[in-house]
């Protein structure tokens, strides 16, 4: 296993358990920096009979987290920890607003349901990469720091072949955000019309 793979799956495991020890036991949020060691001494703790450490063992059910994925996981830590970060809620539903239509129709044209394949661009497409790179600039332009960030990191992480795909498009969405964007929309909407 490549060293950027693995220091990938272990960060988004360490991320998840200190999301959880921060929503099971409030007193942990007195205490980052030993939430953080807690949680990567469990992702790396073996998993007895199994040759495995505890992410190598979750990561075929949970999967790889894209970059975005783990930067909103991230911000979601900050939050907890209460460390002032704001995001504009506008900003927020936009981008998951995105996620949530883009993840059905990649979805939709990688299983055969149309005479093209949006999926298979990810692979070696210039002008993804370039048009990633042109609506982060433009995002950043027009002050939506959050939506820039997130593709300018899919886009190195993927430059630099950084996760276990070769594909941009996994990079920027997981199934786990599209399925979060899906749920905060839904609510989003719910809110508004009651």
């Amino acid at each position: 296993m490549r060293l950027g793979t693995w220091v990938w799956m272990h960060g988004q495991i360490t991320m998840l358990i200190v999301i959880l020890m921060l929503l099971s036991i409030p007193d942990v949020r007195h205490y980052p920096y030993l939430a953080f060691s807690v949680a990567a001494i469990i992702s790396l703790w073996p998993v007895m009979g199994t040759g495995l450490d505890v992410a190598s063992c979750l990561l075929p059910t949970i999967g790889f987290f894209s970059c975005s994925s783990l930067i909103l996981i991230a911000l979601a830590v900050g939050n907890l920890l209460q460390w002032g970060i704001r995001i504009s809620s506008f900003e927020l539903n936009l981008l998951l607003g995105v996620a949530s239509i883009l993840g059905p129709v990649l979805h939709a044209t990688a299983s055969g349901w149309t005479s093209f394949n949006l999926y298979t661009l990810g692979f070696t497409s210039v002008m993804l990469a370039l048009g990633v790179g042109m609506i982060a600039a433009g995002a950043w332009i027009g002050d939506f720091k959050l939506i820039a960030i997130l593709m300018l990191t899919a886009l190195w992480a993927w430059l630099l072949n950084l996760g276990e795909s070769q594909n941009l498009w996994d990079y920027l969405l997981d199934p786990w955000l599209v399925l979060y964007a899906a749920y905060h929309n839904a609510s989003v909407l719910i809110t508004h019309t009651t």
